[in-house]
């Protein structure tokens, strides 16, 4: 007799965003470490649902007009909201603080642990993301028109790090996972990449060595002399990219045991790999 096939699982890892009709580039998110509750925007509230359909919470900002991006780090411990507040249509991001897995959400009336408000001129965020370490130390956004400007923050701190100005809209941006400062973000028309200035990264010296925008800069002190301290520091593409006429949906890193790469999808519905 035929010998019987192994059984094949499958996990999933990772799961692209969805725009599910709200305008928004993730309508929906876990909101703890055992997948059981998931929290969306609802106009101007955020909802908190257990899967099961027991428990709904509701959290609502000050003064809120609407929210435009949302982000849950990946230790499910935060999650930062994008708001437009009323009457002036500033932009601000609420942080708020998730419980550990097993407990429900903060009650709706907790308040923020942090808000922000100077974005160091970032207008009505459209996508917004945590950097991968454990404290989700940096916030990486990029704003809608007429302001097109990519910027990380410091949240902790409250502080603008990098900032680079954007020819055209992009509609997602992410942190690299191996924590070596690079920044990802997609659009229509772009797939492109910088780095974080020097000075925020754990090693100056070979953040130097392995950056080639530094590198460039150090064998020609001339180049990029008027670079101010907080510009990102724009990479090269991938070798190739330019010669593939795409236009890019989305991308995401990819993680153990692929750490590094990433993976791009298209209009023309082709997934590639870099």
């Amino acid at each position: 007799a035929a010998a019987k096939a192994p059984e094949v699982s499958f996990e999933i890892v990772h799961a692209f965003g969805s725009r599910c009709g709200t305008g928004l580039r993730d309508a929906a998110a876990f909101a703890d470490p055992q997948g059981q509750y998931v929290v969306r925007p609802v106009g101007r509230r955020l909802c908190f649902r257990h899967e099961s359909g027991a428990a709904t919470h509701v959290l609502e900002g000050k003064q809120v007009a609407a929210i435009t991006a949302c982000a849950v780090s990946s230790s499910r411990s935060v999650i930062a909201v994008c708001e437009r507040c009323t009457p002036t249509q500033a932009p601000q991001i609420s942080l708020y603080g998730l419980l550990p897995s097993g407990d429900e959400p903060k009650d709706p009336s907790q308040t923020p642990l942090r808000v922000l408000q100077d974005l160091g001129g970032v207008g009505a965020v459209s996508t917004v993301a945590f950097s991968t370490d454990v404290e989700a130390r940096f916030l990486v956004l990029a704003s809608m028109p007429p302001e097109l400007l990519l910027a990380v923050m410091d949240w902790n701190e409250n502080t603008v790090v990098g900032r680079f100005q954007l020819a055209t809209m992009v509609d997602r941006v992410l942190l690299s996972p191996l924590e070596d400062g690079i920044i990802s973000a997609s659009g229509e028309n772009a797939l492109q990449f910088w780095r974080l200035p020097p000075k925020w990264l754990g090693d100056a010296e070979s953040a130097t060595e392995s950056d080639p925008a530094e590198a460039a800069a150090a064998a020609d002190p001339g180049q990029g002399k008027d670079l101010p301290d907080d510009e990102l520091r724009t990479l090269p593409a991938p070798q190739g990219l330019s010669e593939v006429p795409s236009v890019f949906t989305d991308h995401a890193w990819m993680v153990d045991p692929a750490d590094g790469l990433l993976v791009a999808s298209t209009e023309e519905g082709e997934a590639l790999v870099l």
